[in-house]
């Protein structure tokens, strides 16, 4: 039998070849190694999951085939999702593809919550993504060079992962509209249903202190040393009204404050049940115990949603975004 790592680790090794990319920097042995664990004690979610990895793994032949490597994290992002929605204690089943328009996972039980999945991309993938490799190559090839005269050598490489967004404004408008031009009403209609929105391609940050309507930053983290109080990033992309303010401390420390012309998600979007962010984490594994504790899993609730379901139903849902989320 094929473990699905030893599978993926060679594309993994090739793409660091040529430079990297956002994408493989993310990709985990221990949630592969969770997934083909599951699926060889007959955890049927665990084999479809495995079966669509293994799927996209063998269209992900060529490094520089970025949208082949898209399309694989994507599905690698909801086995992720399956698998700390699980730990927390929500039985869910990967929904089968079909031609219909259909939410990624329902929960086992009846009445079903509904989950959709969206791992958002960095700013324009076609331009991007072959400059992030093509900056990561030539930093490679520095490093080598460097090993080969002093015995040792260094490569560093940063990602944009919003392209030439200046500032915090133009950055969550930008997640704002990638956000709008992924949802499909017909994904929401069946029953209450959850966008989790994963911002591991992104520079958002998946943390408490965003899901707040505003949060206080500190004298000590403000050019004129004075507190201040900014817009919370999550909280804006849920909730934001479409021409209020939008508040930042920007590069230099300075607070900043601009009109953001678009709406929330939830705004826009008021059928949807409500948004859980979540995101893989970059560093930091060696503080938890265990590896799922590492990612977050953060809701904001949709008080006003205006899809038609039984009080059974709402309150289900209600239950299932408690003991999900971690806040």
């Amino acid at each position: 039998m094929v473990v699905l790592y030893d599978k993926i680790l060679p594309k993994i090794q090739e793409a660091f070849t040529y430079g990297g990319g956002i994408n493989v920097f993310q990709i985990r042995k221990e949630v592969i190694e969770a997934v083909d664990l599951g699926a060889n004690g007959g955890n049927p979610s665990l084999v479809a999951l495995r079966n669509e990895l293994s799927s996209r793994a063998d269209g992900w032949v060529n490094p520089e085939d970025f949208d082949q490597r898209s399309r694989f994290f994507e599905t690698y992002c909801e086995a992720v999702f399956y698998l700390i929605a699980t730990k927390r204690g929500i039985s869910i089943e990967p929904i089968p593809r079909s031609q219909e328009k259909t939410p990624d996972f329902k929960t086992t039980c009846t009445p079903h919550v509904h989950f959709e999945v969206k791992t958002l991309d960095i700013s324009v993938p076609i331009i991007n993504y072959p400059s992030d490799m093509r900056v990561g190559l030539e930093a490679n090839l520095k490093a080598n060079e460097e090993a080969h005269q002093r015995g040792i050598g260094f490569a560093t490489q940063e990602v944009s992962p919003h392209g030439s967004s200046k500032n915090w404004l133009a950055v969550v408008e930008q997640v704002l509209a990638k956000l709008d031009g992924n949802i499909k009403r017909e994904q929401y209609t069946q029953a209450p249903t959850f966008l989790v929105a994963d911002m591991s391609r992104t520079s958002i940050r998946v943390d408490r202190t965003e899901i707040v309507q505003e949060k206080l930053i500190s004298a000590k983290d403000t050019f004129d040393a004075e507190a201040a109080h900014v817009s919370g990033q999550l909280w804006t992309i849920a909730n934001h009204a479409s021409g209020s303010s939008f508040t930042w401390l920007d590069q230099d420390r300075r607070i900043a404050n601009g009109k953001l012309f678009r709406a929330g998600v939830l705004c826009d979007h008021p059928y949807i049940q409500g948004i859980i962010f979540t995101q893989n984490p970059w560093s930091g594994f060696e503080q938890y115990t265990d590896w799922q504790d590492s990612y977050p899993l953060l809701g904001i609730w949709n008080e006003n949603c205006s899809q038609k379901c039984s009080d059974d139903s709402r309150s289900k849902a209600k239950r299932v975004f408690d003991s999900i989320c971690t806040t």
